[in-house]
């Protein structure tokens, strides 16, 4: 899909719970997730130098037009991917013996993100009015920079250098022991 950005987002978890003695049970949990995002430039075929007398220009796709005098900005050439892949592993003993529920465990966690961006692929026009408007008396005036537009007379323009390929891994550990001791009915003890 051009322009869009689609998100195709896959998950799958795994529990398993086993009672080991009427006092002593185990649960392991793991999980891991994919989530691909994808933006496209819109109209990847557009070509400004044959549709609008553009010269030099970088590629082919919709490049965006800015325009002064308060009518903005127009087109879209941004290219960028994405994925994000987290997955972990839970693991968790609890134990009950008299008045103490003790439980322990831990848990791996780990990231991976990868990560490309093309900022606006196909450039960014500036029209002003200052060839239509005859100098800087045109200058600002929206009739003029459309005017300049429709002439393919570009003020300024600028082509974003693209980022190179980030890929970020990263893992996280924690471990963790807690005891819940029934002091009397009345009062409960929670350390850890």
């Amino acid at each position: 899909i051009r322009g869009a950005t689609p998100r195709d987002m896959r998950r799958l978890t795994v529990n398993y719970t086993r009672i080991v003695t009427p006092g002593v049970s185990n649960e392991l949990m793991a999980h891991a997730m994919r989530d691909n995002r994808t933006q496209h430039p819109w109209f990847g075929d557009f070509d400004a130098q044959r549709e609008l007398g553009i010269q030099r220009t970088p590629t082919i796709g919709m490049p965006t037009f800015q325009t002064t005098g308060g009518l903005g900005n127009f087109g879209w050439s941004r290219f960028e991917e994405w994925i994000s892949q987290p997955a972990g592993i839970n693991e968790t003993m609890t134990w009950q013996k008299g008045r103490h529920t003790m439980r322990f465990g831990g848990q791996l966690f780990q990231t991976q993100f990868w990560y490309i961006s093309a900022g606006q692929v196909a450039g960014v026009y500036n029209f002003n009015g200052e060839v239509t408007g005859l100098g800087a008396a045109g200058r600002n005036n929206p009739l003029n920079a459309w005017g300049d537009l429709l002439l393919g007379a570009v003020k300024t323009s600028e082509i974003p250098v693209s980022q190179i390929p980030v890929n970020r891994v990263a893992y996280n550990l924690g471990l963790f022991f807690n005891d819940t001791w029934k002091i009397s009915q009345k009062l409960n003890l929670n350390l850890g």
